[in-house]
């Protein structure tokens, strides 16, 4: 800073030394030289006591990401000689002044990395003290990179005027056949300051620095005013807001981002206590299939710094709000972050944090951590887990993370663990991985209790989604219309092309229903292959409690049956052609006597109708097929007897019914929800005592 303190009474000197002693030709390149300066040729207009005149000045200023060019025209430079000593100038004017900067950018390997801004040394600056210079007047500021041409320049105005308690900053600019991209006004009392920024991030792109390594161009408005009561009796020491609409980025982008910060206590050199009323907000944001609608973040706390690193530590009274969560198709509820913490650090080298707050469902904490390197390869890790199991307790509803829930899931008790870590690097794909695990739930599905719910599930979520070990599913018994014990399946996920989802691979799965089981095993679903079947086996079903779900007036089954059903998956559903079922070799009997009314609308003849009121069969063999809209269609062969008929002559049917079986399933469904709810209804009632 003192090398540039000095620079302008440097320069005058030599100027002068130059114009009026010809044996310093050879000394003022050396001596420039020193300080970095290459180059140099002036024209000088002429020179007294009080001022220099320039017609024109060149020279290049050795960089450490290239050699910076100036030239300055008409210029005048005034000062008092006891000022130049002290290194400060009284005016500075200039028709033109043109900067041009390196093209290109220092190689990654010499990537110091990013340079914080130490906050108290930025406040004081913004008082605009300890100038070298008490007036600048800049008519034409052109900063650009290589050659340029007139239509795409950017070209600036400065201004700056000082008196003993009054300070003023104003910078414009204009741009042909555009928005101005960049207006900054500051102006600084001993007591107050104040200032504003407009900036188009697109309109200066072509400043910024250039290489293969360089960031991805930002698209944006960026508005942003400080104001500061420097007084020791002030209400509110500083208020700071920024706003920043329609950004984009190859990766992100979002409709506005708002940061509001403020600070109920006097300013300090070595933190900003940040008031309740700071905020981060956030409209319309997407990235990479994620969206978000809303984010509103109370940022009350304090930031720590010094003069190269600062921590923001934040404790805030109300929660983290985020409204409109997507991924992909999938639309969260509103999610609130409850008992947070949060602290940040950043230095020189790399920013780090972490996190904790309450479980939007059930009774726990989840706590965060990250770390990214602030130099050229821009390596970074996270890690999510929950501290210790979060107990799901009577109101933990999965639905309610859901703004349109498509399940009837509600937890009532188990013990859920989640983590998840990721890693990144600019040089290649970012990679995430999470695992799941819940113990002992309990719960409802579609009003349907269920318990002893095991979950285990551990993924790789990207570059590519699959599982890192077979995910496990069990539980333990499921009541409801269609009652089920001991339900099993072991799966993972394995990779498919991109945009089809990951395929899935069943390596086993089976249940114990209707005094039976069912099952099957190296079952794989792909989306690009929906046509291939896996076979479901069924063995020793009883076929009295499957028939009276059928709730067919007159109609009792017994016997058992075993076969296999061919499932087919696909986006539209799953289907089953030419399933088989046969009964095992006991054989069974059927009742079939329904009411007069059933009798005149049924479409069996009257000799199968009078056949099946006492059939005692030797075989009962089904074949099975069912469409994604739910028609089944089962084509039955059976063989038997009827002692009533005919002596007990061998009886041969061949009957086709045809029913809908989601329609069936959602009235039992419907049923028993209805009569849960009466239970429940009825244990809730207090009891009446007897009257004595």
């Amino acid at each position: 800073m003192r090398i540039i303190r000095f620079a302008f009474p440097l320069l005058l000197l030599l100027a002068v030394l130059t114009f009026s002693l010809s044996w310093t030709d050879r000394l003022a390149p050396a001596l420039l030289g020193w300080v970095g300066i290459h180059q140099f040729e002036i024209d000088l207009a002429g020179w007294d006591a009080s001022e220099v005149r320039i017609g024109s000045l060149h020279l290049t200023l050795d960089h450490s990401s290239g050699p910076i060019a100036f030239k300055v025209t008409d210029a005048v430079c005034r000062y008092r000689i006891l000022g130049l000593l002290q290194g400060k100038l009284e005016a500075v004017a200039a028709a033109s002044v043109d900067i041009d900067l390196p093209l290109a950018i220092a190689a990654p390997g010499d990537s110091p990395g990013l340079v914080l801004l130490d906050l108290a040394n930025l406040l004081e600056q913004l008082q605009l003290r300890n100038l070298p210079v008490q007036q600048v007047h800049l008519s034409r500021l052109l900063v650009h990179r290589g050659s340029t041409t007139d239509n795409k320049q950017v070209a600036f105005s400065v201004d700056l005027t000082t008196t003993e308690n009054d300070r003023r900053l104003r910078i414009d600019s204009t741009a042909p056949n555009r928005p101005n991209p960049l207006t900054i006004h500051l102006q600084s009392t001993d007591e107050h300051y104040s200032g504003s920024l407009h900036y188009d991030l697109a309109g200066l792109s072509e400043l910024l620095p250039q290489g293969k390594n360089s960031p991805a161009p930002l698209q944006g408005i960026v508005k942003a005013e400080i104001k500061a009561d420097l007084r020791s009796a002030a209400k509110m020491p500083l208020h700071f807001a920024c706003t920043v609409s329609a950004l984009r980025h190859p990766l992100f982008s979002a409709e506005e981002v708002r940061l509001q910060l403020d600070s109920s206590q006097p300013l300090s050199t070595t933190a900003l206590v940040l008031a309740p009323t700071s905020r981060l907000s956030l409209r319309n944001g997407q990235n990479q299939g994620v969206g978000v609608a809303t984010l509103v973040a109370d940022l009350s706390g304090q930031i720590v710094f010094d003069n190269n690193s600062f921590q923001i530590q934040l404790k805030p009274a109300s929660p983290w709000t985020i409204e409109g969560v997507t991924f992909g198709a999938v639309r969260l509820a509103p999610v609130f972050f409850k008992n947070l913490s949060l602290h940040l650090q950043a230095d020189r080298g790399q920013l780090q944090g972490d996190c904790t707050f309450a479980t939007p469902l059930g009774r726990g904490t989840i706590k965060t951590d990250f770390n990214h390197r602030l130099t050229s390869d821009a390596k970074g890790n996270f890690s999510i887990q929950t501290d210790g199991p979060i107990q799901m307790g009577e109101n933990s509803n999965l639905r309610e993370l859901l703004a349109t829930p498509d399940i009837a899931l509600a937890l009532h008790k188990g013990a859920l663990t989640f983590s998840a870590q990721g890693h990144w690097q600019r040089t290649s794909p970012p990679e995430l991985q999470t695992a799941i695990e819940l113990i002992d739930g309990q719960g409802t599905l579609f009003e349907a209790p269920f318990s002893g719910l095991t979950l285990r599930q551990q993924l790789r979520i990207l570059p590519l989604m699959e599982s890192i070990r077979p995910g496990l599913v069990q539980l333990t018994e499921m009541q409801g219309p269609v009652p089920t014990k001991n339900f099993v399946m072991k799966m993972h996920l394995r990779p498919s092309p991109p945009g089809k989802g990951p395929n899935l691979f069943i390596e086993e799965a089976g249940a114990q229903l209707f005094h039976g089981s069912i099952g099957l095993e190296n079952c794989a679903y792909e989306p690009n292959k929906p046509h291939e079947a896996c076979q479901l086996h069924l063995d020793n079903l009883d076929l009295q409690p499957l028939m009276a779900l059928q709730k067919i007036d007159g109609l009792t089954v017994s016997g058992r049956v075993q076969g296999q059903l061919p499932l087919q998956f696909s986006p539209q559903g799953m289907t089953i052609h030419q399933g088989k079922l046969e009964n095992d070799a006991e054989g069974g009997i059927i009742r079939y006597q329904p009411a007069g009314s059933t009798v005149l609308d049924s479409p069996l003849t009257a000799y199968a109708l009078k056949a099946l009121e006492e059939l005692h069969y030797h075989r009962l063999a089904a074949l099975v097929d069912y469409l994604p809209d739910g028609t089944l269609t089962l084509g039955l062969q059976l063989q038997g007897k009827n002692p009533k008929l005919e002596a007990g002559r061998p009886v041969h049917l061949n009957i086709t019914t045809e029913q809908n079986l989601l329609s069936l399933l959602k009235s039992l469904q419907y049923s028993y929800g209805l009569t849960s709810e009466l239970d429940r209804t009825i244990r809730q009632q207090p009891s009446r005592q007897p009257a004595n």
